[in-house]
């Protein structure tokens, strides 16, 4: 991005694009079809431009007013299209609702990485704003929002602002709450029926995660027995199993879980993550099911458990992640390991958990030989390069980035726990500067522009 003394200079193309303007000529910026006829005197040649990009002002791309911010050039990408359109961008909106109140500016963890990612994607000249669902002023074909700007006080600063609608639309909405509000329900709705890519659209839930994983024979051998609960299927576990899990369908990182336990008819032992920091006894299936309170259907699942590998006692699972590269092909980001605190049964770092090294914590548990680290590489490869493609096409929506919890029993059988669209960014840096180098090549592709 660059500062320009000119107030009236909107748009610097390379001298290629100069004998290619005329009457007929249009400028494509997200949705919104710009008449280069009418911007003439706001367009200058600049021989310093690289001859693939164009600079537009931040005043036209995202209706800044006379601002610093204003005076701010993007260099972005361009295509040449039929019909005399020249396509500039790829424009991003990434759609967000977090704790913030609506309108108020990101902070602390989620303001670093929605500046990352801000960052990384002006390098591959991407121009990339955040918004809110009720912030699209359909009618208008314009949308409020968030970008960020290096420039704009000493440290940089987000800036509020007006866009054209997007090419491409991320959804990192982090709670389903938010998610299921009608705002959000109707941009879904409305995107749709327009030129917008939407991805990663939705949150995932666990029992239809099971039947798409369990109903194909790559993925069928990785699946944990699991059933929807009801008071029958509850006497199926309780009779076949030591312990399992029950668990809601639509949450993550561990809320709402169950652990129970049962070594004799007249014992059941349960644990309700979230609601007290004790076990519970009850002495029948009968007493087990009236005190859980849990509705029937499938809102909640019953599943087997594993006995997991642990180190001193405290078990532990793999966090993989899995992501679209600039070709649109399913790649492995990274792994690593979560480990759960002394005698808890779930690993997410927001319970108690830590995180360690993939490959130096399975060495430690089952040994470096080279024959062992095959077979584990084997199951996790299989499973990263099997699960996006099965559950995209079994689903019927558009993935991008998803991370999945996999458990390792004791014998060295990896099993799929759990699969997140909606997955936290690793603070492991090696694994999150491959996903930002995976998402913002995948950005390019989807727009049709030359991946860098």
């Amino acid at each position: 991005m660059n500062k320009d003394n000119d107030n009236k200079v909107l748009i610097k193309i390379p001298p290629r694009l100069d004998s290619i303007l005329d009457e007929e000529t249009k400028l494509q910026i997200g949705q919104k079809f710009l008449s280069t006829n009418k911007l003439a005197d706001k367009i200058i040649v600049d021989k310093s431009i690289k001859s693939n990009t164009i600079m537009v002002s931040g005043r036209l791309l995202a209706h800044i007013k006379s601002t610093a911010s204003s005076q701010i050039f993007h260099q972005l990408n361009y295509n040449l299209l039929p019909e005399k359109i020249i396509k500039v961008g790829p424009i991003v909106g990434v759609l967000i609702a977090g704790k913030e109140n609506a309108g108020s500016l990101p902070v602390a963890r989620r303001a670093r990485i929605y500046k990352e990612l801000s960052q990384h994607a002006a390098k591959k000249n991407i121009f990339i704003y955040f918004f809110q669902a009720h912030d699209v002023d359909w009618n208008h074909q314009r949308v409020k929002g968030l970008i960020y700007d290096p420039q704009a006080k000493k440290n940089g600063a987000w800036i509020k602002a007006g866009f054209f609608l997007p090419d491409i639309v991320y959804n990192r909405i982090s709670f389903r709450h938010k998610e299921d509000t009608e705002a959000v329900q109707e941009f879904m709705k409305k995107a749709r029926h327009t030129n917008i890519y939407l991805f990663n659209s939705r949150f995932l839930n666990k029992w239809e995660v099971h039947q798409s994983l369990v109903n194909h024979p790559k993925t069928r051998e990785f699946s944990l027995e699991t059933d929807c609960y009801s008071n029958e299927t509850l006497s199926k576990y309780l009779n076949k199993y030591n312990e399992f899990f029950i668990k809601p369908v639509a949450n993550s990182i561990g809320k709402g879980i169950i652990k129970v336990i049962s070594t004799r008819p007249d014992r059941i032992e349960y644990f309700r993550l979230g609601r007290t920091s004790n076990w519970q006894i009850c002495h029948s299936q009968a007493e087990l099911y009236t005190r859980l309170s849990i509705p029937q259907g499938e809102k909640y699942i019953l599943q087997k458990g594993i006995i997991l590998a642990s180190i001193d006692n405290r078990i532990f699972d793999i966090r993989a992640q899995v992501q679209k590269d600039g070709q649109g092909i399913w790649q492995f980001t990274g792994a690593a390991v979560r480990l759960a605190a002394t005698g808890k049964f779930v690993t997410h770092v927001p319970n108690g958990g830590s995180k360690r090294d993939y490959y130096l914590t399975v060495k430690e548990v089952f040994g470096s030989s080279s024959s062992v680290m095959q077979g584990l590489d084997k199951q996790l490869k299989t499973i990263c390069r099997t699960v996006p493609q099965i559950l995209e096409d079994s689903l019927g929506i558009n993935l991008a980035v998803l991370s999945m919890d996999i458990g390792i029993d004791r014998d060295g059988r990896m099993w799929i726990i759990e699969v997140n669209s909606k997955p936290a960014s690793f603070d492991e840096e090696a694994i999150y500067k491959r996903h930002l180098g995976f998402l913002t090549d995948y950005l390019l592709f989807k727009a049709n522009f030359v991946v860098h």
